[in-house]
């Protein structure tokens, strides 16, 4: 990019007051700042979400509802798959659970029997 393309997109030039007519003075200025670097690319890349990138609305309320109406079920998925993480977590690093589990596989395999082997080896 030349210096004369540069400053058609810079404040008061021709192409930065069409894209401030068409998308706003926020939208040319970012345009304006991809240009100052020079590169083709970067302007491509800042025009096409000034074109095409959805503009976020400052409102808390409108942005609460814009989530609600396209992913309703979002924040409570969200919100019980935390719960289910954190209460896996709790469960799996309790010493209690942990020390159940552990008399549970030892006596499964065979444990008691043993035991009881060993006690009656030592009183003999």
């Amino acid at each position: 990019m030349d210096a004369t393309l540069i400053a058609r997109y810079q404040q008061g030039g021709d192409i930065f007051e069409a894209l401030a007519a068409a998308y706003g003075d926020a939208a040319a200025q970012s345009v304006a700042l991809a240009a100052q670097s020079g590169s083709e690319y970067q302007v491509n890349d800042a025009l096409v979400n000034v074109k095409y990138g959805t503009p976020l609305n400052a409102s808390l309320a409108s942005n609460f509802w814009n989530n609600v109406a396209t992913n309703p079920l979002g924040g409570a998925v969200s919100g019980i798959n935390n719960q289910i993480g954190t209460l896996l977590k709790d469960i799996l690093t309790s010493p209690w659970i942990l020390g159940v589990a552990g008399a549970a596989i030892f006596i499964s395999l065979g444990g008691l029997d043993f035991l009881k082997e060993k006690i009656k080896f030592k009183k003999t």
